[in-house]
């Protein structure tokens, strides 16, 4: 015969933990806690810049000039895109203006103050800056010329001239009249007899007028007496006398 036997629990095992083992459950101390993973945020998807066209426009410069600065002036058109900003360079540097505006924009007006390099020709160029690959460069106005700045220093005026002593304004000298020799047939300065016969056969009109014009002291086309008396005193004083 079998005897039954009475199984005996350990009686330092309390109540909970002795319906714990008959149920098979584990004690709280024998659960094993998890430790919860940390939870990674997603990394942000960079939005990329949403670059445009830009259009640069420069007034006409001022060339040239004796001053040692230029003003530019000008307008910017933005399609879109952030404009970032406005670069300025010449022989002297580069000036950038900054805080421009990031929304697209049309006719945005600029003024930058440029320094020149004294006494020679200023070569600028004008930059919007926006995207890379979209900078908007120009060297010349919006009218097609050259931003060339000649800088010089101002022409010295003309010094007054000094008076002197004035030159003295020569006296005109007369042309001699050409002495009219009545009677001289030949025109050498001397009248002869024979030129002397020759005036009275003319006065008596035995000759005429051609064959001694000088006889005719008045011009005319006769001979009068008074041109005979002018011929006798030109030979006697060897045509000294008309």
């Amino acid at each position: 015969m079998f005897r039954a036997t009475q199984r005996r629990w350990p009686f330092f095992l309390g109540t909970s933990a002795l319906v714990s083992l008959l149920l098979g459950v584990p004690r709280c101390s024998d659960a094993t806690t998890a430790t919860p993973s940390a939870t990674r945020a997603p990394t942000p998807t960079a939005t990329p810049i949403d670059c445009g066209p830009v259009h640069t426009w420069v007034d006409p410069a001022t060339s040239p000039t004796a001053a040692l600065s230029q003003v530019v002036s000008g307008t910017i058109d933005q399609v879109r895109g952030p404009l970032t900003r406005l670069r300025v360079c010449g022989e002297a540097g580069c000036v950038f203006v900054l805080g421009l505006p990031a929304q697209p924009t049309y006719n945005y007006a600029y003024t930058v103050t440029v320094d020149l390099v004294a006494n020679a020709v200023n070569h600028l160029e004008v930059c919007a800056l926006n995207c890379p690959g979209e900078d908007s460069c120009t060297r010349t106005d919006r009218n097609g010329g050259l931003l060339d700045i000649a800088q010089g220093a101002p022409a010295s005026p003309t010094p007054p001239q000094t008076p002197g002593t004035p030159s003295p304004t020569p006296t005109p000298i007369p042309t001699p009249t050409a002495v009219v020799c009545t009677g001289d047939c030949d025109d050498n300065s001397h009248v002869t007899v024979d030129e002397l016969v020759t005036g009275i056969d003319i006065t008596l009109g035995n000759l005429s007028l051609d064959a001694c014009p000088a006889v005719a002291c008045d011009g005319g086309q006769t001979v009068p007496v008074y041109c005979l008396t002018r011929a006798v005193n030109a030979a006697l004083s060897d045509c000294g006398s008309p």
